[in-house]
């Protein structure tokens, strides 16, 4: 867990800097999943879908986390993701906030959940990357468009993740 003033500061410049909203911390893991989704420059609906998927289990997550209480609603988790679906965002301001995702999410104490959490956007990211493609037919290597597949190795070395580390299958 990151020291309370650094995580304060975090706060700040995530409220003062990149206008979200206080509560918004809690749904910074959905940032590298909408980074994927517009890594091929479109959002598709079998890609939003997956978020959505994401959310559903985060949320049910964090009510685990909290005796029942998530600290967000159902609005909140739409208004978040309807703020990054209708337009797409600037690459980098996505990629600065995944600064603070890797920051603010993946700092617990245990180690094990941080590349649990870790591994599972990951896996989505997968998942959203092979659940559209742009256009048909596709050549045999392009199901996964280049800016995807960059974009996962981007995400491997920033959540550092080798391949190396086992894939729980459910």
């Amino acid at each position: 867990m990151l020291p309370s003033p650094a995580r304060e500061q975090a706060i700040y410049e995530l409220v003062n800097t990149h206008h979200l909203k206080e509560n918004d911390i809690y749904l910074l893991e959905f940032i590298p999943l909408i980074e994927m989704i517009w890594a091929d420059g479109k959002n598709q609906q079998a890609e939003i879908d997956l978020l959505y998927n994401y959310a559903l289990e985060h949320i049910s997550h964090l009510e685990q986390l909290t005796g029942g209480e998530s600290p967000v609603s159902v609005e909140d988790v739409n208004a978040f993701i309807n703020r990054f679906m209708h337009h797409r965002p600037h690459p980098q301001f996505l990629k600065d906030l995944r600064h603070y995702t890797q920051k603010l999410c993946f700092s617990s104490q245990d180690e094990q959940q941080n590349t649990d959490k870790k591994q599972t956007l990951l896996h989505y990211c997968m998942d959203i990357a092979a659940a559209s493609v742009t256009s048909y037919p596709y050549d045999k290597h392009a199901r996964i468009m280049e800016s995807e597949k960059n974009l996962l190795l981007e995400l491997m070395q920033a959540f550092q993740l080798s391949p190396d580390i086992t894939i729980n299958n459910e």
